[in-house]
């Protein structure tokens, strides 16, 4: 069985023309997409792009101010009860290539054939960070497990191990301080 994925992004004045770029290249991988805006200026500019979507794979979730990192929150919860079993976490500025995510569940079914103690521990399936750089319209490539972007969350451990997000930090500080909880709880982040 297909295990169904949600991605998460969080916005707050995007660029439309790389959110664009990052939507479609991530559509066909996940069975939906929730927009969580945290009070953009360019909303209705937002609103246009879900239509460019196949209707209901693109949701926009308006937030009526910047609510920092609870958006992501909302997002979790809205993505778990719609039957989440993973949830992709996504900033609005993130792109990569068509297919990777359909490659790594791939890669992840292969080493969790069969059920081991391995499998039983990853946490986080953690994507390489792909940014565009508007000024050269080249990617750039991060490798970095301590920011939200690209992490792949088993829906399982968020709510065994409540691994929401914690709201008292900025953004910086509060995926650094996730990924901690993750490691001292002996769950693994694997890249």
């Amino acid at each position: 069985m297909k295990p169904k994925i949600i991605a998460i992004y969080w916005a707050f004045n995007p660029n439309v023309k790389v959110l664009r770029l990052s939507l479609r290249n991530l559509i066909d991988d996940v069975d939906e997409i929730i927009i969580v805006d945290n009070g953009s200026r360019n909303i209705k500019e937002l609103k246009e792009l879900a239509t460019e979507f196949i209707p209901g794979k693109v949701n926009i979730v308006e937030l009526r101010r910047n609510l920092g990192v609870k958006a992501l929150n909302i997002g979790i919860t809205i993505a778990i009860k719609k039957g989440a079993d993973w949830v992709l976490l996504m900033d609005d500025d993130s792109i990569y290539p068509k297919g990777i995510l359909r490659n790594i569940m791939l890669a992840y079914n292969v080493l969790c054939k069969h059920k081991n103690d391995l499998c039983d521990k990853i946490a986080v399936i953690s994507l390489p960070y792909w940014k565009f750089n508007q000024l050269r319209e080249t990617f750039v490539i991060f490798k970095n497990q301590h920011i939200f972007s690209g992490s792949l969350i088993k829906v399982d451990n968020i709510k065994k191990y409540n691994l929401y997000i914690n709201e008292s930090f900025f953004v910086d500080m509060a995926d650094v301080e996730l990924y901690e909880r993750i490691h001292k709880l002996g769950m693994l982040t694997i890249y």
